[in-house]
């Protein structure tokens, strides 16, 4: 899949999972997630998959705008990928660590990304990311990945 979302056999279908298939329905009821990606497809599937947990989501295509988005939108979680064009992974987490922590300074950012050398792991962890998944994302793990960031937030 061109995005890099990996889907579950029991998600492969265009139509959401039955709840009784992968036990994610309403798995993240009332959480709020921003989710940035410059690839229209990952940014449909990641607000399909999120809405199907009971998220609310925002989509963005670049971290250009992530500072009027966080204060915005108040997210428990904000999901970006690393390589955009336009306002990168790195220059989100830089931005919202910049925030007064109440203005959302201190929300978990989780990347998903490509690069799976440890070198960039370990640039992403000092840069301030709170999690790191690398593509092609498992749907069952990133759900997991934000239920655990949004419930310690």
């Amino acid at each position: 899949m061109r995005a890099g979302v990996k889907r579950t056999a029991a998600s492969s279908s265009r139509n959401a999972p039955a709840e009784h298939e992968d036990g994610l329905r309403a798995r993240l009821p009332g959480v709020r997630v921003l989710v940035l990606d410059d690839h229209e497809d990952a940014r449909r599937i990641l607000r399909m998959v999120f809405e199907y947990c009971g998220a609310y989501v925002v989509v963005g295509d670049s971290g250009e705008d992530v500072v009027r988005l966080v204060r915005c939108v108040r997210p428990h979680v904000v999901i970006t990928d690393i390589a955009m064009p336009r306002g990168d992974g790195y220059g989100v987490v830089h931005d919202i660590r910049a925030l007064a922590p109440d203005e959302g300074g201190r929300t978990p950012v989780l990347a998903v990304t490509a690069y799976r050398e440890l070198h960039h792991e370990v640039r992403a962890r000092r840069a301030g990311f709170d999690a790191w998944l690398t593509k092609p994302i498992d749907i069952r793990r990133i759900c997991s990945v934000v239920e655990r960031l949004a419930r310690d937030s």
